[in-house]
């Protein structure tokens, strides 16, 4: 009786020490290869927790920062036998206890990012400590919340840091280092009408906060102006407009020029040259592709009398330069389009710069530049030339000059970038250059699109920084995590991931993280992010009453 009596005191004082910010225990862990892992059984309801998680393992030399990658319940005969019976509703699965503790019980796999020491030293010691999953924790380790102090030194933060939202499930930010995200090439990726572009919004309006690089956004929707036409947000010129130089493909009207500073865009024909025509065609049969070399190359070698390429297509003889007339059909076919462009124009003795030229000088003025298409928003074809066009003039530009610390940073924001870096169409673009060559030319670009797949992978493999939100396509959600380590497990968190959440790794961010993204429509949370005193806003409300018709078009 004696000896059972000491077991009841060791286990009532056993009970005693239970933590109340236990999540569970550690029963399983393995650094791979071919897979990492570790496995902590659930103390209670694995429904209060969710994937992509961060929580900590503790022990008592380190503590392991982890997501969780997967919830489930083990094999059990019992739930099997239970299962479909009136047994079901006797008693809650919880409370059916066993001699190892409860019978039915939830796990979760959690992967390690990293490694800290288990004892709080100066930052700099901390970080020099911190290091990647290499070890295993002892079986019984306890899982727990993330505290706020660690996350604060797992998140490194510098002068050109920034919190693009919280971390899922707690009020901790997570800080982006703008100057890191713009030296490489960065994706945003997600499908249709998840909220891309407000994150886009968001990213773009911390660079320019930060001036770590200017920006040139092709606007298809009207998004990145003063005020969003697809949802009524506001765009980046409502709050950065001295920043924000803005080009649009339509008549501008005297009071536009006035709030939002637009100037009509508009190109001479002499500009465009055949990779040009070839990515806004797309798809363009090597036949036609070789006639439209062949002709550029006659204008090249003053054998034709055309001003412009476009002219020269239309127009040339097939019989008198022995030129495959079909395949020349075919090509005049394709640029039909052109001709519907009012902003298309023929410079003849004009000494007036076209809005490429008049861009570059904005460029070099400190000015970022936004191109909305304003009725042409729909139009894949011009958003493919238009683009095209631009891009590869400032490749020219930053790849010819030899004093690079003249150019400022330069990033180039791309929609429906599958559309330019597929692979049967890339070698005609000048984005798989950017891609591969430009980061030491100061320029390089960010791809946002919701089919990654189609992106091609050597390409895809430059991108040093992502931003995922949600997919369903496994195609897409496959390459998006492919370069990341057991990348696999990585499908499930992108699959979960609800609206205005986002999966952030790279470079740029201290450890890979489940974001929930800030409400960009509250404009007093935002305005104080970006350190503004006034808004564009309050500046047009005061310019209101004044004698306006002294603006005059340039």
């Amino acid at each position: 009786m004696s000896e059972k009596k000491v077991i009841e005191i060791e286990l009532e004082e056993l009970e005693s020490e239970i933590r109340h910010d236990k999540i569970g225990e550690v029963c399983y862990a393995d650094t791979g290869p071919p897979s990492s892992v570790i496995t902590l059984k659930v103390q209670h309801r694995p429904d209060d927790l969710r994937l992509g998680q961060p929580l900590v393992i503790e022990s008592d030399k380190y503590l392991y920062y982890s997501l969780i990658t997967r919830l489930y319940y083990s094999g059990n005969d019992l739930a099997e036998k239970f299962a479909n019976t009136p047994f079901t509703g006797l008693l809650p699965p919880s409370q059916i206890e066993g001699i190892r503790g409860k019978e039915f019980y939830g796990l979760a796999d959690l992967m390690c990012l990293r490694i800290l020491p288990n004892k709080i030293r100066d930052e700099l010691e901390y970080r020099e400590f911190m290091r990647g999953f290499d070890t295993i924790p002892p079986i019984f380790s306890i899982g727990r919340e993330v505290t706020e102090d660690e996350i604060n030194h797992i998140y490194q933060v510098s002068e050109y840091s920034d919190a693009i939202g919280t971390l899922r499930g707690f009020e901790y930010e997570v800080p982006i280092d703008f100057k890191l995200l713009v030296e490489k090439p960065f994706g945003l990726f997600g499908r249709t009408g998840i909220g891309k572009s407000i994150l886009n919004k968001i990213i773009c309006l911390y660079i320019l906060k930060h001036n770590t690089s200017q920006l040139v956004l092709f606007d298809m929707q009207g998004e990145y102006g003063l005020v969003s036409r697809a949802d009524n947000t506001k765009g980046l010129a409502f709050y950065f407009l001295e920043k924000i130089q803005i080009y649009r493909l339509s008549e501008i009207e005297k009071s536009e020029k006035v709030i939002d500073g637009a100037e009509r865009f508009f190109i001479y024909k002499e500009n465009i040259n055949s990779n040009d025509v070839i990515a806004s065609a797309q798809n363009l049969n090597e036949p036609s592709v070789n006639v439209l070399f062949q002709i550029e190359n006659l204008m090249k070698r003053k054998r034709i009398k055309f001003d412009n390429l476009l002219d020269a297509i239309q127009n040339i003889d097939p019989t008198e330069f022995e030129i495959h007339p079909l395949s020349l059909r075919a090509l005049q076919n394709r640029i039909v389009p052109f001709k519907r462009y009012e902003f298309l124009e023929t410079r003849n003795s004009t000494d007036r710069k076209d809005s490429l030229e008049h861009m570059f000088d904005k460029i070099l003025e400190g000015k970022s530049i936004v191109v909305d298409f304003a009725k042409y928003g729909t139009n894949t074809h011009l958003y493919l030339f238009i683009a095209n066009m631009i891009t590869r003039r400032l490749y020219n530009m930053y790849s010819a000059k030899e004093d690079e610390s003249k150019l400022p940073p330069l990033v180039v924001v791309v929609e429906e970038a599958h559309k330019f870096l597929k692979s049967s169409i890339i070698r005609h673009t000048i984005f798989d250059r950017i891609a591969r060559e430009t980061r030491k030319f100061q320029l390089t670009m960010a791809v946002v699109d919701q089919r990654p797949s189609q992106i091609d992978e050597e390409v895809y493999s430059q991108i040093a920084n992502t931003f995922v939100m949600h997919m369903t396509d496994d195609k897409d959600i496959k390459r998006v995590v492919q370069t990341l380590p057991d990348s696999k497990k990585w499908r499930g968190v992108i699959s979960g991931l609800q609206k205005r959440e986002s999966f952030v790794r790279g470079d740029a961010v201290a450890v890979p993280s489940i974001v929930k993204v800030l409400d960009y429509k509250n404009e007093v949370l935002l305005r104080n992010k970006l350190g503004l005193v006034k808004t564009t806003a309050e500046k047009i409300n005061e310019m209101k009453g004044k004698d306006l018709t002294v603006l005059e078009d340039d």
